[in-house]
């Protein structure tokens, strides 16, 4: 394989550019060819990766470049007498290593003779050196040729993390952290304005409770003697010097009961306190410093809040809540710190523990947490994209403990979705989804689902929150209707259409498109998610009804100099879609993964041609499969929060970060101005196809990955997207690459060969297909020819054979492959489909056979 134009883009583009280095470039190059791609030696003593033996046939290789010098087939390889079977480069080449150093050595001579003819006519012509700068300096429309340039200034039981360490997910959580406390804090947020009552006489009575309470409270620290049960909470108000951070839970924990105990038997004494419910006071767990109950790692959080029941006893409300904490029942995480300004330690522990609350509660909307750093308090508010932070509470002075008293009381009083609780999906008591509502933006009606068990939960601390659950309308008595039910929080673009508003990236709007146009094509039925209803989350916000979303969630929260409109924008929508499925790690051999790929790729074409709608986020979660009789399965492409109507707006919109991570395409990474097109996604397949193809494809292959041996596709989960897409280019910009990098490391198990085999192909026609030019191969923008200088002499022309095609155009957008191949996406992606599509057929008559076999296995 000819890699000089890899080269020259990596290296000999870094030249300093002027024309007396052209030789010195056509030299290294030359030198290159005669060292790593010497024809004389054997293909398999070329290049610099090894790679197994069998992996030489899964693809078709890159031609050879024609070249005069190539010896006659007849003529023996320098390497000839290696062993056969020996695929190490630099060990054949060591066989020949006298003869490539001859090759070298000439050529060093001839380019010495070369340099000395040319210092001979570089003499001769500076006899009058003295005139020919004494003109230059008087015309000053001249310059040197010579002048130099400008200097050149993801939960841990996920599928992506199976080949990382547990160690490896906390140094990658601590990154994470670290990256969101400078991009996504928001700091002096109005926190208290989130659980303010809406009701205005509701919140006049709480203020009236919170007045009350503080009088308490200040009356307790300053008397004399104390009650011994919460004697304790003055060593936190009346601390006089520091005290180690254990020492401090039991006294923090106290004044939080204190003030629960004091806003129930304060709401009695108001005269008109019956005329509201009990309040849902927070209350501390009595074991403190531990690893709660559903986490996924061994972190031990300092204190757990959780609210009380409306029906607890005055017993229950002078005391602590038993046993260990669990994540599921948690309302709000306390982090503390025993030094004042230790503020952005204990929001990084925070955010750290913060994810496992999505991840135990699905109805969880938002989440709250308290950082306590010496005497001074922050209360905190997790949204999708931001960490809310309020002002300093410093419960040494008594404004500082009217403030912290203030918010317990409005949170024990307000609403349950001011609390981050979605109030639309109904409980049962051991925190399992009994019920979820599903609002119809179509027909303006909400129809009630019946939870039968999760297929998805959130994982992550920012993002979409994608939930989803296997459920049963409740209005089928059968209960064989079965659908999936899909709850997440997309970005939402908004576009002003007449005097309406539009979203024109409205999933719901989006899938009954694909519904209506494909409608009729049993080819693909059910092989896409099929709306049934759906809509954006409707909450009852006292007398009225609001849509859900980030606006109306956390509008509030926002200081002045922040408005609603310079924050990411989010909309709360769900949806009740059919078929049923599960996972795609529920295929019990590779066969049925390649079937469930071909049919999700199969309808994704179909998508883009009949509606002109592009999904932008191919990916394992979002490839689910349907179990078939006879063993057969069917895939079904689902999730449409990323996907582009593209007869409405321009492919070529302000670019933007769509997908996920590990399966994002390396043009979406470094946010390009390249159009989105069909060869994103078929990009993205490749990424979704390596990591059950190195992982295992299901749960019991899995087991036999050893996670000791690393792989490559680590890299590809990091927090900078950048980072990611320069790995991304690393593994897959030559065949040799991708080989070492990825198909070398698939799993040597039954069947897994034919998948290997399979991705090569796909690989080789995506990246490297022969029936376009070397400019559309590979991942690298090509570097421009290094060995054409202007007004220079012939001798500095380039060769015939130079790693640049002389005939290309020379723009940038002409020499990046990524352009190159989107203005032939659809030929390409026509082209892989009907690759995919042939091998959908092997497939399946290997599964016809697997079960006929089995059927006649006696019992």
């Amino acid at each position: 394989m000819d890699t000089n134009k890899l080269f020259a883009s990596n290296i000999v583009s870094q030249f300093i550019k002027n024309p007396s280095y052209v030789h010195l470039k056509k030299l290294v190059v030359d030198l290159r060819q005669k060292l790593f791609d010497n024809l004389k030696v054997s293909p398999k003593g070329r290049g610099t990766l090894e790679a197994d033996e069998d992996l030489f046939d899964y693809f078709s290789p890159v031609p050879e470049p024609v070249n005069s010098s190539e010896p006659p087939e007849k003529e023996p390889y320098w390497d000839d007498g290696c062993d056969e079977n020996e695929f190490d480069q630099f060990k054949r080449r060591a066989t020949c290593a006298g003869k490539i150093s001859d090759a070298l050595l000439e050529a060093i001579k001839v380019a010495h003779e070369a340099t000395s003819q040319r210092s001979k006519r570089t003499a001769s012509s500076n006899i009058s050196i003295t005139g020919q700068v004494r003109s230059l300096s008087l015309n000053p429309e001249h310059t040197s040729q010579s002048t130099p340039q400008k200097s050149r200034s993801s939960h841990a039981s996920t599928k992506s993390n199976i080949t990382r360490s547990a160690r490896d997910i906390r140094d990658e959580r601590k990154k994470e952290v670290e990256y969101c406390v400078r991009h996504n804090l928001v700091p002096d947020a109005l926190v208290a304005e989130v659980a303010k009552p809406r009701d205005d006489r509701l919140a006049a009575f709480t203020a009236q409770v919170a007045t009350r309470v503080c009088e308490s409270l200040e009356a307790f620290i300053h008397a004399d003697e104390h009650s011994k049960k919460y004697a304790e909470l003055v060593k936190w108000t009346g601390m006089k010097e520091q005290s180690p951070e254990s020492a401090m839970y039991s006294p923090i924990s106290a004044f939080f009961t204190y003030v629960s105990k004091a806003i129930d038997s304060v709401h009695v004494g108001i005269p008109d306190g019956g005329s509201y419910s009990r309040a849902c006071v927070i209350l501390p767990y009595d074991i403190t410093d531990r690893n709660p109950i559903g986490a996924d790692d061994d972190t031990r959080i300092d204190i757990a809040l959780r609210f009380a029941s409306r029906n607890a006893s005055d017993a229950e409300l002078a005391q602590r809540y038993p046993g260990k904490p669990d994540y599921k029942d948690i309302t709000a995480i306390v982090e503390v710190k025993r030094e004042v300004g230790k503020e952005a330690e204990a929001l990084k522990q925070l955010y750290i523990y913060n994810r496992n609350l999505y991840a135990k509660q699905t109805n969880r909307r938002f989440t709250w947490g308290f950082t306590i750093c010496g005497s001074v308090v922050h209360a905190c508010v997790f949204g999708n994209d931001d960490m809310f932070v309020s002002k300093p509470m410093d419960v040494m002075e008594p404004n500082g403990r009217k403030e912290l008293v203030a918010l317990l009381v409005n949170m024990a009083y307000c609403e349950e979705d001011q609390l981050g609780y979605d109030p639309t999906i109904r409980l049962y008591e051991d925190g399992g989804v009994k019920e979820i509502d599903v609002y119809d933006q179509e027909s303006r009606k909400t129809h009630t689902y019946q939870c039968i068990g999760p297929i998805m939960l959130a994982t992550r601390n920012f993002g979409r929150h994608t939930r989803c659950f296997l459920c049963v309308d409740c209005r089928d008595k059968s209960g064989e209707k079965k659908v999936v039910v899909k709850d997440a929080w997309a970005y939402a673009t908004r576009k002003k259409d007449g005097n309406s508003t539009v979203d024109v990236r409205d999933e719901v709007v989006i899938m009954r498109k694909i519904r209506d146009k494909l409608a009729g094509n049993k080819e693909l039925e059910g092989k896409c998610a099929t709306l049934v209803h759906g809509g954006v989350v409707q909450i009852i916000k006292g007398d009225i009804v609001e849509e859900d979303n980030t606006d109306t969630a956390f509008g509030m929260l926002l200081p002045p100099s922040l408005s609603s409109e310079k924050r990411e924008f989010r909309a709360h929508r769900r949806m009740a879609m059919t078929p049923d499925c599960v996972p795609l790690q529920n295929v019990d051999h590779v066969d049925q993964l390649i079937v469930a790929a071909a049919d999700i790729m199969n309808v994704h074409t179909a998508i883009a041609k009949t509606c002109n709608i592009l999904h932008r986020d191919i990916s394992v979660n979002n490839m689910l499969i349907a179990k078939l009789p006879e063993n057969k399965v069917r895939g079904v492409l689902i999730d449409f929060d990323c996907a582009k109507d593209i007869s409405k707006v321009d492919c070529k919109t302000r670019p933007e970060r769509t997908g996920t991570y590990p399966y994002m395409r390396i043009n979406n990474m470094e946010i390009s101005s390249v159009k989105h097109t069909q060869l994103d996604d078929w990009e993205s397949l490749i990424y979704v196809l390596c990591w059950p193809g190195t992982t295992g494809i299901n749960q019991d292959d899995e087991k036999l990955f050893d996670r000791a041996d690393g792989l490559p596709i680590e890299d590809w989960q990091g927090i900078s997207p950048e980072k990611v897409a320069t790995s991304k280019r690393d593994k897959l910009q030559t065949p040799d690459s991708f080989v070492t990098n990825m198909l070398a490391k698939f799993l040597k198990l039954p069947g897994y060969s034919r998948l290997r085999a399979l991705v090569g192909v796909l690989y080789m026609k995506m990246f490297f297909n022969e029936s376009y030019s070397s400019f559309f191969h590979g991942t690298i923008t090509k570097a421009k020819p290094l060995l054409v200088e202007e007004e220079h002499s012939d001798e500095e022309t380039s060769s015939p054979d130079s790693p640049v095609d002389q005939d290309e155009e020379q723009d940038d957008d002409a020499r990046n492959p990524f352009k190159r191949r989107a203005d032939y996406a659809e030929n390409i992606a026509d082209d892989l489909l009907k690759t995919l599509l042939k091998e959908r057929e092997k497939a399946l008559g290997r599964i016809r056979k697997r079960y006929k076999k089995e059927m006649e296995a006696p019992f």
